[in-house]
Order: structure tokens, then C-alpha cells, then sequence
């Protein structure tokens, strides 16, 4: 690699760190999920963590927590995986323009602060696909081996979307191949994808524990009984429709310069990928849930997309579409386009905002010496910010499972009463979600500033946004 591109990297790399370690948002879509895993992983246990993904990526993270027990270990554990990325395009192209698009794409300065295994996704079917072309070029079993690898880490990493990715790209790359590269590629796939059985077993001594879990989540989705699901409607938000764009590259607007004929395979996968993707992230309650939750996963596919892109666009339109993503980045970390109407204000990706607020109260209340405090939401929220062992946040929902004498938060239940068929059997699946006991004697409650406070709870303090509340209907009982 020349001298330029280390120049390059470097100066990159540089600014990103910088970028993401200014940033003070915290909160994005199952960014708490992946913080206090990680941390519980790690040996600070100030909640009882929730989890519906794979626990890889919190797993790698702990170790950074382990060595330096702080935000800024987690944002580096994070931020590598898009350095690494940025060499990897500057190792396997000659050509720089890979490498600048990439780069100037808002969509990786947005995603720089965020703790997500897309990233190491990212990284991983970027490599596959790299290790395919050397193997169609070379014909050598390493690349094969090493496609097949990356796709099954790919998956450890990461969980449904994986799935799609995965399956296009064999069915697209593999269709005209022999059947034992076939057979060779399984191998290899079934190789990366042993940390997560592996980690499962350890765990909770079931190897499928975390795949069992998310696709009960995913089915409690599409029953309506968790999240709701993207409407078709919806997708055709104009201003949604232009995040996306935008967010990839502005240069997205010459891809029909492409040769698509040369590259039918990718263009085809990228139809597929764009399609489901853009269903998917479609908003559900506004464009405010769809940006923070669904354009992120456009980047499992990117750094491809930039590759391709690359074929057919000279250096002149790309200092353009350079100059574009300055302002459109700008735009979008300080809070421009999206307004969070909590106490707290924006959400803004520097300064002063909602969760530095929170992350500073969160940090007197330990300093206060409060031991037990019952969020007033999800206790992932308020304990992904804690590094010390004190207070252990509770979840509202423990404690409200806790004086209803509920002995589980949800249950689901499929069966097959409708049938076309006279079947002998009829199949009903259930899946229970239990609670378990807790000790609330002696904890606080805290509540935001502006939420509506049950009768019963009197106010002890307050911090900027939250509140510490005691439960007088308790003590006088």
C-alpha cells in the first residue's frame, strides 16, 4: 500500500476517534442492549440485562471494559471495526476512489458513536466478498476458506439480516460454481459461526440459546405483540426516502453510470439487500424511529456499493459528493433533522444533550450513595452510562411484576387451528417469559422531570433530569 493511502488512513482514523469520542449520545437503536452485556460480561453488575441478539459483539466489547472500564474503551471497541473497514478498502484497490467515498459517506460518521455489531458485520461480508473475487481470479481453496469464514463470523456478529445477506450472496456467487466449493464454503461457514454456539454453551449450556431468542422476538413482532412492524405505506416517505440516500452517499445519483452488466451479480444483491432493507428501517411512528433504528443496517452492504460505485465515477464528482456529505453531516450530528421532545432537548451528537444530562445525574446519584433505585422505564437505559456497582437499577416492569404477583412479563403462543388440511395433530408452540424474585426493600425510585408520578411516591431530590422519589404508600403499609 502507498504512502498516500497510509496518509490517508491514518489522518482518517485520527479525526473518526476524535469524532466518536466528543460525541455525548449515547442513545440509538439497542445501543443500551449491547453496553450493559457487555459490561455485565465484564464484571459490573448494576442491572438485570436484556438481550434478543447474539452476544458476541458484547463479549469482544468486554474485554475493552475489563482493561479501561469506561465509555470511551467501548466507543474505540466500536470505532476499530470502521477503521479496519477503511484499510481493507485501501489494501484490496488500487484506486483511491473506494477508499474516498467511503470516507466522506455520512452514513459511517453517523454510525462512528454507535455500538452496533453491524460494524464487524460490515467488516466480515466485505471480506467474503473480496475472498470470492480472488477465488474466482486464483482459483485458490484459501479464499474459499476465507469467504466462507468471514460469512459464518458474519452471523456471530450479528443475527436476522445476516440470514438475507448471507443466502443472496451464495445463491448469486455460487450458483454456476462446482458443488464441492459448495460443500468447502459450508465448512468454512459452519467454522465462524462456532464462537456464537460456543459462547451459547457457555453461557446457558444451550449452543442455540441466543438464535432461539431473537426469532422468538421476531416472532412476538409480527403477532403485534412487541414492537410493531415497518407499513408498506411507509416506506414511501419522502423524507425517509431521502435520509437514505443521503445517509449512503450522495453519489448514490450516478449509479445508473455503472456498468451493471459486468456486475449483475452485485447490482442484483444490492436490489435485494435495498428492498428489504428499505421495508425494514421504514419508519413505524415517524421518521425520528426508522433514522435511529433502520438506516444503519444499509452499512452491511456499503463498503461493496462504494467499490462498485467506484468503477465509473472520476475524482472530480467525488470531491463533490465529498463536499455535500460535509454539510450533510453536519446537519445531522447536531440535531437538525431530528428533535427529541423529552426533558433534555435534541439530539444532538455533541455538547450538552439529553444523555450527557442523564449520564451526569446518573453519576451523582452513585456519588449520593443511593444503593436500589426502580427506573422509571428500562433500567438498561439509565445503567449503560453507570461503571460502578452502585446503585443497582431495577426495571420498572420488575418491579411492577414484583407487587402484581405476575409470574411472567409476557407469553407466546402459536398454533395451527387454521388449516385447509384435516390434520391428525394440531401443532401449538409456546414460549413464556419469566419473572423471577427481587428485593425492593430500601430502593429509591427515579422518575424524569415532566412524567406523570403515581400516588404514593413522594419527592426526596432532584438532578437535572431525574428525580429520586420514595414510595410512602409502601412505608406507611
Amino acid at each position: 500500500m502507498d504512502r498516500r493511502k497510509l496518509a490517508v488512513l491514518a489522518l482518517f482514523s485520527a479525526l473518526i476517534i476524535t469524532f466518536t469520542f466528543l460525541s455525548t449520545r449515547v442513545t440509538f437503536h439497542d445501543t443500551h442492549e449491547y453496553i450493559t452485556v457487555a459490561k455485565e460480561m465484564a464484571g459490573i453488575h448494576n442491572v438485570n440485562v436484556h438481550s434478543g441478539h447474539s452476544f458476541v459483539y458484547p463479549a469482544y466489547i468486554s474485554f475493552f471494559v475489563k482493561i479501561f472500564p469506561s465509555m470511551y474503551a467501548i466507543k474505540l471497541a466500536n470505532v476499530v471495526w470502521i477503521i479496519a473497514i477503511v484499510a481493507m478498502l485501501a489494501f484490496s484497490s488500487k484506486s483511491f476512489k473506494p477508499l474516498l467515498i467511503f470516507i466522506t459517506s455520512p452514513l459511517v460518521w453517523w454510525l462512528s458513536p454507535q455500538i452496533t455489531p453491524v460494524l464487524p458485520a460490515a467488516f466480515f461480508f466485505t471480506l467474503a466478498y473480496l475472498s470470492i473475487k480472488k477465488f474466482e481470479r486464483r482459483q485458490s481453496t484459501i479464499w474459499l476458506a476465507v469467504c466462507g469464514t468471514s460469512l459464518g463470523t458474519s452471523f456471530s456478529f450479528y443475527d436476522l439480516p445476516m440470514f438475507l445477506l448471507i443466502g443472496a450472496f451464495i445463491i448469486l456467487f455460487f450458483y454456476e460454481k462446482q458443488f464441492k466449493h459448495f460443500l468447502a464454503l459450508s465448512t468454512f461457514l459452519f467454522l465462524g459461526i462456532m464462537p456464537r454456539l460456543l459462547l451459547d454453551y457457555y453461557l446457558f449450556h444451550n449452543p442455540v440459546y441466543s438464535i432461539i431468542r431473537f426469532i422468538g422476538s421476531n416472532i412476538s413482532i409480527s403477532q403485534g405483540l412487541a414492537n410493531k412492524m415497518p407499513a408498506l405505506a411507509n416506506m414511501f416517505n419522502i423524507g425517509y426516502v431521502a435520509a437514505i440516500f443521503v445517509a449512503v452517499t450522495p453519489l448514490l445519483i450516478l449509479s445508473y453510470k455503472t456498468d451493471w452488466k459486468k456486475y449483475l451479480r452485485e447490482g442484483l444483491l444490492f436490489l435485494l439487500l435495498f428492498l428489504f432493507f428499505w421495508w425494514r428501517a421504514a419508519p413505524v411512528d415517524g421518521l425520528l424511529q426508522s433514522a435511529g433504528r433502520g438506516v444503519k443496517y444499509f452499512m452491511l452492504f456499503a463498503p461493496i456499493l462504494f467499490l462498485v460505485l467506484s468503477t465509473r465515477i472520476n475524482k472530480k464528482q467525488i470531491l463533490l459528493g465529498a463536499i455535500a456529505s460535509v454539510f450533510i453531516i453536519m446537519a445531522s450530528v447536531s440535531g437538525y433533522f431530528i428533535e427529541f421532545n423529552k426533558v433534555g432537548g435534541g439530539f444532538n451528537f455533541f455538547g450538552e444533550n439529553r444523555d450527557s444530562q442523564i449520564a451526569q445525574d446518573i453519576y451523582w446519584i452513585s456519588e449520593d450513595g443511593y444503593q436500589k433505585v426502580v427506573a422509571s422505564g428500562a433500567g438498561t437505559f439509565y445503567a449503560a452510562q453507570l461503571f460502578a456497582q452502585k446503585p443497582f437499577i431495577f426495571w420498572w416492569k420488575e418491579y411492577d411484576a414484583a407487587i402484581s404477583n405476575k409470574a411472567a412479563y409476557s407469553k407466546i403462543n402459536y398454533n395451527t387451528k387454521y388449516s385447509k388440511l384435516h390434520l391428525l395433530e394440531q401443532l401449538e408452540l409456546q414460549a413464556t417469559l419469566n419473572t423471577k424474585p427481587n428485593d425492593f426493600s430500601d430502593a429509591e425510585f427515579v422518575f424524569e422531570k415532566g412524567d406523570e408520578i403515581p400516588a404514593g411516591f413522594e419527592l426526596e431530590k432532584c438532578y437535572t433530569i431525574l428525580c429520586i422519589y420514595k414510595n410512602t404508600k409502601e412505608q406507611n403499609d
